[in-house]
């Protein structure tokens, strides 16, 4: 009896084991839920009790599911409620759940579901007054979701550490038409709808609060998905890429806004905070307060954005935009009417334009500043500006990086938009900006009106003939028209023209592709003083482009980089071409081409220019081939790298000479070229280069690679710092410069690196070079092709025959 009791525990024990597992291995809804599970059929909640027991049976998970009653919540939850992932249908069918409750401090995958999978479907669901506490990967639907939610409804709070979301932590497959209303907390990638998109949002919304530190966003904190037409209405704050709508973006957004308040540090915009993605169709009408790379519409831009505009408010310090605070985007048909208030680097549509291209946009809205302030854009680097406008009088600038400005009138009158592509803007002509059309304003249509040129058809063969001033400014406004043939027929003086009105033709990614034959005529007056870069006639010459025959006289071109007079850069071919006038930039000015990668040949430019860095008589910077070209005049240099004839030459220079009056305080100056990695052959400078730094040189200042062959110099040299040559002031071998002179009376340098120094009465010497194997004929003119050069014995230096030939285009 004693034993017998004694075995009795254990016994039952081991019994209800037993039992229990049956009843586990058995389907539980078998025996507590109504249904068969499947789409016809599904299983039906009516109870707390029903919903728990779909967490406690991961067999349940592939099964379907409707809710038939609301369902209010009475128990907190340690974890997810479905643990795993869910792979079946769900549907809410309009019902709510109330109170969920899930306390799981540093746990991941929380939510109403853990994971949802691709096969899963949650649609037609309620949730309300939630709150979540979590790890990473948290919402109040789904901690991950990779399958599709749909009209579901959430307001409440989540709190989690990073990858958290108002309604999921992390989405990759599809999410439509839901919304948020709540609290969303955490550090890095926290959203008020999505902590993390990888899928495509549609028709979602979100209303609240989102803290976190990077990655913050009123609907998504970072997206690489799709978002469209979706919206948020938040107060955000966030230190690194913080916005209204998306933190971080690298998808797509299209057709949606974001209102409300965002406070954040770098990186804080209103759709974007860092935008590597592309913006379409959308606005931003929040206050918007960050510390550096601040934006109406995104904070910091390396995407697209188009077809969008910014109202509201922009506050900051430094680099600070009514659409962009930094861009590198290529930005078209967009606008801005924020009001901009920064401390440097402050502008009406762009604070700091680094890089990418800005066309067809304008900024109206009040802009105030301390230091780099403009209308439109408040500083340049690279990148270029394109038929982008701002109002002088609603931003309180008369002065912008680039772009031009406008009165309030001219930016409410259509003519002002001359060259505007059709399809994106209308305008109440006199009573209002224009508008996106998309918008559904009321107005005119801005189009594009070409029929510019009665005479011609464009072809090679039966060019458009330019006669009128008006043909040739409007060419600059006509994209469409940089692939044709055009040939000037007369003189045109463009000294009446407002300098802002006038556009350059060909712009960075869309250059000049055309031929344009200037047939020995002259351009006189021309002024281009809006700033920005790729400034000239040309703003870019691409490779097929041919610009031949033209005289450009008493011209002055203002502008940031990539500056000259006939073209800010040039890929293709420039052919007796002749500039006179004044040029002003601050990086890659030339007298004639600002940057050149193509060829330049038979061309000259007397000018006067004055720069930072990389500034030429002729081309400021070349990494193709210039032949038989010369300049004149003077060049003021402040910073490095200025040379007679070229700034920095990375290409080839051929009987080509200089004679130009140097100075400033620069470094790295030559009478030909500042600093040289190409090839110079047959080719001199005279005047003088009184710059005062160090690395200066008669020919070039310092022989970085390349060589220097055939050539002298009689160069005025005046340079009391390190490595200042009479012919060459610094190369990396001496045995780089080959068969070349200077003279050491004209220059005062008895030193060089490279090259021999010989008296005034030598270099004068046939002799000397005919002992060098020059090329050189004694007559006055050249007699026969075989010669490159010719000397009056005795009496001057050498001359290159080109110059005494009457055949030739000089």
């Amino acid at each position: 009896m004693i034993r017998s009791k004694g075995h009795r525990p254990w016994v039952i024990e081991v019994i209800a084991v037993l039992v229990w597992a049956c009843i586990l291995s058995l389907p539980r809804a078998s025996f507590a839920l109504e249904g068969l599970g499947d789409a016809n059929d599904p299983y039906r909640i009516a109870t707390v009790e029903d919903l728990l027991s779909i967490g406690l049976d991961p067999n349940l998970w592939d099964r379907h599911f409707v809710l038939v009653a609301d369902i209010q919540m009475d128990r907190v939850l340690g974890q997810a409620l479905v643990g795993g992932i869910f792979r079946g249908v769900f549907d809410g069918s309009g019902h709510s759940i109330g109170r969920l409750t899930i306390d799981a401090p540093g746990k991941g995958y929380v939510g109403l579901f853990g994971q949802i999978g691709p096969e899963g479907i949650v649609k037609d669901l309620v949730l309300e007054d939630c709150n979540v506490v979590a790890g990473s990967f948290a919402g109040i639907l789904a901690g991950s979701s990779e399958g599709r939610v749909i009209r579901c409804y959430c307001d409440g709070q989540v709190k989690g550490y990073e990858y958290v979301g108002g309604l999921i932590g992390q989405d990759k497959g599809q999410v439509q038409l839901c919304q948020v209303w709540g609290k969303v907390e955490g550090g890095e990638i926290i959203g008020g709808l999505i902590g993390r998109s990888e899928g495509k949002v549609d028709r979602c919304s979100f209303v609240g609060q989102v803290y976190g530190t990077e990655g913050v966003g009123g609907l998504i904190g970072a997206g690489l998905g799709q978002v469209v037409s979706s919206q948020a209405s938040a107060l955000v704050y966030g230190d690194r890429y913080t916005a209204g709508l998306i933190g971080i973006q690298a998808g797509l957004v299209d057709y949606c806004s974001a209102s409300g308040l965002v406070s954040g540090g770098y990186g804080v915009g209103g759709i974007a905070g860092s935008l590597t993605g592309a913006i379409g169709c959308s606005w931003s009408s929040g206050q918007i307060e960050g510390i550096d790379a601040v934006g109406g519409l995104v904070g910091l831009g390396f995407g697209l954005v188009e077809r969008s505009f910014s109202t509201g408010s922009v506050y900051g310090q430094e680099d600070v935009g009514g659409l962009i605070g930094y861009s590198q985007c290529q930005v078209s048909n967009c606008y801005s009417h924020a009001h901009v208030i920064a401390d440097r680097s402050v502008g009406g549509l762009i604070g700091r334009q680094f890089d990418g291209k800005i066309s067809f946009s304008y900024a109206a809205g009040y802009v105030d500043g301390l230091l780099a302030v403009g209308g439109l854009i408040g500083q340049v680097y690279e990148g270029s500006t394109y038929l982008s406008y701002w109002d002088i009088q609603a931003t309180g600038q008369k002065a912008s990086a680039a772009g031009r400005g406008r009165t309030t009138s001219q930016m409410k009158a259509i003519q002002t938009y001359l060259g505007w592509p059709a399809g994106n803007w209308v305008i109440e002509e006199g009573q209002g900006y224009p508008r996106l059309i998309w918008e559904g304003s009321r107005g005119q249509v801005i189009e594009d009106r070409p029929d510019l040129y009665p005479s011609g058809s464009g072809t090679r063969q039966d060019p458009y003939r330019i006669d009128t001033v008006q043909q040739i400014v409007s060419l600059g406004y006509m994209k469409s028209y940089w692939d044709r043939h055009f040939i000037l027929e007369v003189d045109l003086d463009l000294s009446n023209i407002d300098p802002c009105q006038i556009w350059p033709i060909g712009i960075e990614g869309d250059g000049f592709r055309g031929v344009f034959d200037g047939s020995g005529h002259r351009i006189v007056g021309l002024g281009i003083t809006g700033g920005g870069n790729y400034q000239g006639l040309f703003g870019l010459i691409d490779a097929d482009g041919l610009v031949k025959g033209l005289s450009l006289e008493d011209s002055r071109v203002v502008g940031n980089r990539y500056i000259g007079l006939l073209a800010g850069c040039n890929k293709g071919t420039i052919q007796c071409c002749k500039a006179t006038g004044l040029v002003q930039g601050q990086d890659t000015v030339g007298g004639l081409v600002g940057h050149n990668e193509g060829l330049i040949k038979a061309s000259l430019a007397h000018v006067e220019i004055e720069a930072s860095r990389f500034a030429g008589g002729l081309v400021g910077v070349s990494k193709g081939h210039i032949e038989q070209s010369y300049s004149q005049g003077r060049l003021q240099i402040a910073d490095l790298s200025a040379g007679g004839l070229i700034g920095a030459n990375m290409g080839d220079i051929s009987q080509s000479y200089a004679d130009s009056y140097l100075a400033g305080p620069a470094s790295y100056v030559g009478g030909l070229c500042g600093v040289n990695w190409g090839w110079i052959e047959d080719s001199y400078s005279v005047g003088h280069n009184l710059c005062t730094g160090d690395h200066i040189g008669g020919l070039v200042g310092s022989l970085e690679q390349g060589t220097i062959e055939g050539s002298y110099s009689a160069v005025g040299v005046v340079g009391w710092r390190i490595y200042v040559g009479g012919l060459v002031g610094w190369s990396y071998s001496l045995d780089a410069v080959l068969l070349s002179f200077w003279d050491i009376e004209a220059s005062s340098q008895l030193a060089s690196y490279g090259g021999t120094g010989l008296p005034t009465v030598q270099m004068y010497s046939l002799q000397t070079y005919q002992q060098a194997g020059w090329a050189i004929d004694y007559r006055s003119e050249c007699q026969g092709p075989d010669y490159i050069w010719t000397i009056e014995h005795g009496k001057a230096y050498p001359k290159l025959c080109w110059q005494t030939d009457s055949c030739t285009c000089k």
